[in-house]
């Protein structure tokens, strides 16, 4: 019982140490915004604020590890502030975590797959989401967002109680939709600004919003301080290596698609979190459409004939006394 109450002590703390660094941070950039725009009648704490200045993102951001063509929103003109000043830093952790993704968690994963049916996929997946949904139940509420809390709500009493424990997602099936909101995007839906961009050791992308985020999710959860430090680790762990099982295939396709992979990853992320604010705000994040993906060049249709093809195929159709297409297309355009 002391070890327990150790351990959610432990977890409140990081949670209120984390809302301390917070403050500490965001406060000379709001500061900042005050002074430059002092005729502004919008405040930045309101739900409502304008997002801050950011060019058009497309939809595929949605979808992180897509391949996609970078936006002109990647790079900063000159008198935008850049979103990675401490890129450096950031390249060094995010080779680090290449590094343990390659030679740990992507040969774990793979073994893993191998040795383990999908639907235990699929059920691991579901128990995860049912431990984490008073978390996301939580944000909601501090969002506003009452009918999201509602349908929190029915699928916490739903699946827990008809779906064996979360092992089977009973409530997708009638009908209830899968929220995600987290507390870095709740931080952001009241005007905290995003800060600069971060990388994680282990964790990944993320900013410095993102980092307070984190702790505050994290004791949120502070029900796994009731379970053995083993079980906790094995829940979440045996989690994090079925979702890479199943993205064997996407990661390695961004990798091999991507021009700069850090820069692919750091500008996914980045439009991603800003889809989710705008949606938690009520914001229309403007799209350019599905053809603007990040690295990946569509410039040529591969079922459009290129010229070449088309004077090869018009010389052959000469030599047989057939009309070539151009030749037909224009006999047409006479004819009419």
């Amino acid at each position: 019982m002391a070890a327990r109450g150790l351990r959610a002590t432990g977890a409140v703390g990081a949670w209120l140490l984390g809302w301390g660094l917070l403050l500490v941070l965001v406060t000379p950039s709001l500061a900042a915004e005050n002074q430059s725009s002092p005729g502004d009648s919008s405040s930045a704490g309101s739900p409502v604020a304008a997002v801050e200045a950011a060019a058009s993102v497309p939809s595929s951001a949605s979808v992180p590890f897509s391949a996609s063509v970078p936006s002109s929103a990647s790079v900063p003109s000159s008198g935008e502030k850049s979103p990675d000043p401490w890129q450096k830093m950031n390249r060094a952790i995010f080779n680090f975590n290449e590094v343990t993704d390659v030679y740990v968690l992507a040969p774990t994963a793979r073994g893993w797959a191998f040795i383990t049916p999908h639907f235990f996929h699929v059920a691991i997946r579901n128990f995860n989401d049912l431990i984490l949904m008073p978390t996301i139940l939580f944000n909601d509420v501090l969002q506003l967002e009452g009918e999201h809390a509602m349908q929190d709500l029915g699928r916490l009493m739903f699946n827990a109680s008809f779906g064996l424990l979360g092992l089977i997602d009973v409530a997708t099936y009638m009908g209830i939709p899968q929220n995600d909101a987290d507390f870095g995007q709740t931080l952001g839906y009241w005007g905290v600004p995003s800060g600069p961009y971060l990388v994680l050791p282990l964790f990944g992308p993320s900013t410095v919003r993102g980092g307070v985020g984190r702790l505050g999710d994290g004791a949120g959860t502070f029900y796994f301080s009731y379970l053995p430090i083993w079980a906790t680790f094995l829940v979440r762990g045996v989690d994090i290596i079925s979702w890479r099982s199943e993205h064997l295939e996407d990661v390695d396709l961004s990798r091999r698609e991507s021009l700069d992979y850090y820069v692919f990853m750091r500008d996914a992320y980045l439009q991603l979190r800003r889809i989710k604010v705008d949606e938690a705000r009520g914001v229309s994040s403007e799209a350019t459409g599905e053809d603007d993906d990040l690295y990946f060049y569509d410039e040529f249709d591969d079922d459009e004939p290129e010229e070449d093809d088309l004077e090869t195929e018009g010389q052959g159709s000469e030599s047989r006394g057939e009309p070539s297409p151009a030749s037909s297309e224009s006999a047409g355009k006479h004819g009419s």
